[in-house]
């Protein structure tokens, strides 16, 4: 995939294969009871910010039949397939029947995208696995004359669709973006020894995805580095809001909670980020938190925004 300051990435799949449904679970940390999607109609736009770092442009392109034939067309197949670095074509293995179907469709959908933008990743995933566990083998037999770069099986519900995702984006981000993480690493680690921490890290509050920590990204667990932290920090902000009802003038840069043996400190960091520290119970001296938080912050956002 080529280097470019915003990443374009191109989804497609026929209709209800789930692809609002994917985008919303990876960019914005929603979980499965949360997503109750309308059907795209033709082609929405959207950027995000990934883990607070990459830039991406998100083609989300509707599955109707009438919405797929207009991407062929000579008005728009140049605006839609031009510049990807990543497509994406959702299949839905549950559907057996559709399957033909799909393969005219990726077949005109290769063809432009190769005139167009022939550097693309180009990734097909099975949907939907938790329904219908056809095997990846027999869905690798069914699509391997398409030259898919990888050919995944995911499930929302189970949580495997993130990483399968997060991994390819991840790629990117090691690449393009080293010497950044290699500073916010370097800081958090000095910082979470000043305070005498477990583990520090920083959070990219819409996708919930880790975006430094003290410990390289490439070292930490998978689970961890995959999952949307959004969940575990959208209940405390809370507090401070249920505060600012009755107090005008309050404020809040950080709050501390006590779950068991240890201390769980969240700092705000500015609205899109927060910075959380794990401290043992026997190690935790508010003060020096703050002291040297206040002292690294304008540093940390200085790295993260540029």
């Amino acid at each position: 995939m080529s280097e470019k300051s915003v990443i374009k990435i191109l989804i497609m799949g026929l209709r209800a294969a789930g692809k609002t449904t994917l985008i919303n679970n990876i960019f914005e940390g929603r979980n499965w009871a949360e997503l109750n999607i309308r059907p795209t109609e033709f082609v929405d736009t959207i950027q995000y910010k990934y883990r607070g770092i990459l830039q991406v442009s998100v083609f989300d392109a509707g599955g109707q039949e009438q919405f797929i034939d207009q991407y062929f067309t000579q008005l728009w197949c140049n605006k839609i397939f031009s510049e990807v670095n990543l497509f994406i074509w959702l299949l839905d293995s549950s559907n057996l029947d559709k399957f033909e179907e799909a393969k005219n469709k990726i077949s005109k959908s290769l063809q432009f995208l190769d005139r167009y933008s022939p550097s693309a990743r180009k990734i097909l995933i099975a949907s939907k696995y938790d329904k219908h566990k056809k095997s990846l083998d027999l869905i690798n037999q069914e699509f391997k004359n398409f030259n898919f770069d990888n050919i995944y099986s995911i499930s929302i519900p189970m949580g495997t669709a993130r990483e399968k995702i997060c991994s390819q984006l991840d790629q990117i981000v090691m690449r393009k973006y080293e010497e950044k993480l290699e500073l916010l690493e370097q800081i958090l680690t000095q910082f979470n020894k000043s305070i005498k921490g477990k583990f520090s890290i920083i959070i990219n509050k819409l996708d919930g995805l880790i975006v430094g920590s003290s410990k390289s990204l490439e070292s930490i667990a998978r689970d961890l580095k995959y999952e949307s932290l959004k969940h575990f920090f959208s209940s405390f902000d809370k507090i401070p809001q249920i505060i600012a009802h009755f107090d005008d003038n309050f404020e809040v840069d950080f709050s501390i909670y006590h779950i068991g043996s240890y201390f769980n400190v969240i700092l705000y960091l500015q609205e899109t980020s927060l910075l959380i520290s794990i401290i043992k119970e026997n190690k935790f001296k508010s003060s020096r938190i703050l002291k040297q938080f206040r002292s690294v912050k304008d540093e940390l956002l200085s790295i993260i925004e540029k």
